[in-house]
């Protein structure tokens, strides 16, 4: 891969995809050329494009034609390490699991979701084809990016030298709340890991610590809040660390990916345990509309006027776990 910017840091989009049935490469299709056309187009930076399946060599003629930087795609069947079930799931409590979920939860009785969620939170970050990546821009497929991205009158005019200079390790657009159901157990499995680290325990009082994004301050309760990771730019060096890695092997062995639905909630506890306010970062000033109806736009008149959003649409604050983070 080329890297524009490799005497400072290596940094690529990436994104999962199952492979190139119409619908799912459609979208992904729609979001290359728009993150082409809102930013990178004068910048070059490579994606790194992972499927489950196969892509055909049209499939992959197609997304390079769109983009300015090179691409790499990475196949994951036949790659259990990284995408598939746990080493100690055992099946026949997984299916039950799904079954229960199916009408719960939205991708209750889904496999391939498990599969993704469990890649995405903690396998990806060992996988070569990101080996010699600093930082990845996670994006999903069929999310929007409505306004040109730092344009030259901003100061900042790309995010990835953002995250570099000011040394964030982890940034995000919206704050949400994950439905109880999908993972009931899941904050008593981190409280466990915990219990097991008393430095941990320590950090967690401090007034940085994120801690409270996920525990009430007043009550110690689970808030069912987690940075939304469908639009995520991330220093790889923190899920590569043996901290992270560690929690995360303590999660998949407890397997409330597989026989709950855990998702984005596992990278948000690993942020909150182990992260500061300061390694943080929120984008209010890069539009984005995820999936579902989720809209942040910015709200500087200055920025919104050149997008096609309006800010009374955002995503309802009061919906949002951001006076958490306060």
């Amino acid at each position: 891969m080329h890297h524009p910017q490799a005497s400072m840091y290596k940094a690529a989009f990436m994104t999962l995809i199952q492979g190139d049935s119409v619908d799912d490469f459609g979208l992904l299709l729609r979001t290359v050329r728009d993150l082409e056309d809102s930013f990178n187009h004068a910048h070059g930076y490579p994606f790194v494009i992972f499927s489950v399946d196969p892509l055909s060599t049209r499939a992959k003629e197609l997304v390079a034609s769109l983009t300015s930087g090179t691409v790499h795609f990475e196949t994951l069947h036949g790659q259990q390490q990284f995408y598939g079930y746990g080493p100690e799931t055992q099946l026949g409590k997984a299916v039950k699991a799904r079954h229960q979920l199916k009408d719960q939860v939205d991708e209750g009785d889904s496999k391939t979701f498990r599969f993704n969620a469990r890649f995405m939170a903690g396998t990806l970050y060992q996988h070569p084809a990101l080996k010699e990546l600093d930082y990845i821009w996670r994006f999903q497929p069929g999310t929007h990016y409505p306004c040109p991205i730092f344009e030259e009158e901003q100061a900042t005019k790309d995010p990835f030298y953002y995250m570099y200079k000011h040394q964030k390790k982890l940034s995000f657009s919206l704050t949400v709340r994950e439905p109880i159901q999908a993972a009931p157990t899941l904050f008593q499995t981190v409280t466990d890991y915990i219990n097991k680290h008393p430095a941990i325990q320590s950090r967690l009082t401090q007034r940085d610590s994120l801690w409270p994004l996920v525990a009430s301050k007043e009550d110690g309760q689970y808030t069912q809040c987690e940075f939304s990771s469908s639009f995520q730019i991330a220093d790889l060096s923190f899920f590569r660390s043996d901290q992270y890695q560690s929690f995360f092997d303590h999660i998949d062995k407890a397997n409330g990916i597989f026989y709950e639905r855990c998702d984005s909630a596992i990278q948000s506890m690993g942020a909150a345990l182990f992260l500061k306010k300061q390694d943080i970062h929120r984008w209010e000033d890069v539009g984005y509309r995820g999936l579902g109806g989720l809209l942040y736009c910015p709200t500087n008149p200055d920025l919104w006027s050149r997008c096609d959003c309006r800010p009374e649409y955002n995503f309802d604050d009061s919906r949002t776990c951001l006076a958490f983070l306060a």
